[in-house]
């Protein structure tokens, strides 16, 4: 992909990436934050990127796991800053993989 064609998707599709981060987050400042960070990873690799292939697609993908990736640490740290021992802990992760499972329903 070259520097114009990324230009154009964002013109063309940016708004559209915009809408779905909000629906994802279903907040306006973590759906900023996930556009943003969107955005970074294909400009980060937009010259490894085909025009031909469903660009739209691969930023839609990649929003998804970062998404993924913050609730997953996000679990994570408060499990950490709430669990003592390793039996609690045990406990914990059965419980917040349940929680992190139902929030994941959605992909």
């Amino acid at each position: 992909m070259k520097k114009e064609e990324l230009e154009q998707f964002i013109l063309k599709y940016g708004e559209t990436l915009m809408k779905f981060c909000k629906i994802t987050t279903n907040d306006s400042e973590l759906a900023w934050e996930l556009y943003q960070d969107t955005m970074l990873r294909l400009v980060e690799h937009y010259k490894k990127l085909d025009i031909s292939e469903n660009v739209k697609a691969w930023a839609i993908s990649t929003a998804i796991n970062l998404w993924k990736n913050k609730k997953r640490k996000y679990v994570e740290s408060v499990m950490k800053k709430y669990v003592d021992n390793e039996e609690d802990m045990y406990q914990y992760s059965k419980a917040m993989t349940k929680l992190y499972d139902g929030m994941n329903k959605k992909y």
